[in-house]
C-alpha cells in the first residue's frame, strides 16, 4: 500500500519532463497555482501524478504550452513601452548594470524605438 501510494506522487524534475519544460517552469505553475504541489519534509515538492497528466491534456486540448511566447512583431513589443515604468525598473535594479547611467540608456532605448517606427512598414 505505502509502495503504491508513493508512487502516486512524482518530483518536479518528472513532472516537467512529461510536460517537456523546465523544473522552473514547474515551479511557477505551482506558484502561481496552475498546478498542485505538496511539500514534502526532506523531499521538496511532489505533484501527484494524476494531476500532472490531466494538466498537460488541458494544455493539449487548447494547443497550449502554457508558456508566454512573447510579442509576435516589433509593434506589439513597443505597443506596452512606458518609458517611467522603464526607468522606475533601472532605478529598482541600480547596481546590477554597473557603469550604465539609466538616463542614457532610456534615452537610447527611445531612439531605437523612434528608428523602429520609421523604419517598419505601415
Amino acid at each position: 500500500m505505502v509502495h503504491r501510494e508513493r508512487h502516486e506522487y512524482i518530483s518536479v524534475s518528472e513532472a516537467a519532463d512529461y510536460l517537456a519544460v523546465s523544473a522552473a517552469v514547474v515551479r511557477r505553475w505551482v506558484k502561481a497555482g496552475r498546478l498542485r504541489g505538496h511539500r514534502v519534509a526532506r523531499l521538496g515538492i511532489r505533484l501527484r501524478r494524476a494531476e500532472v497528466v490531466a494538466f498537460a491534456r488541458e494544455l493539449r486540448a487548447k494547443d497550449d504550452t502554457g508558456l508566454h511566447t512573447g510579442p509576435k512583431d516589433s509593434a506589439e513589443i513597443w505597443a506596452a513601452y512606458d518609458p517611467e515604468a522603464v526607468r522606475a525598473a533601472l532605478q529598482r535594479s541600480a547596481g546590477t548594470l554597473v557603469g550604465v547611467d539609466p538616463d542614457t540608456l532610456i534615452r537610447d532605448i527611445h531612439e531605437a524605438r523612434t528608428q523602429g517606427e520609421s523604419e517598419s512598414p505601415r
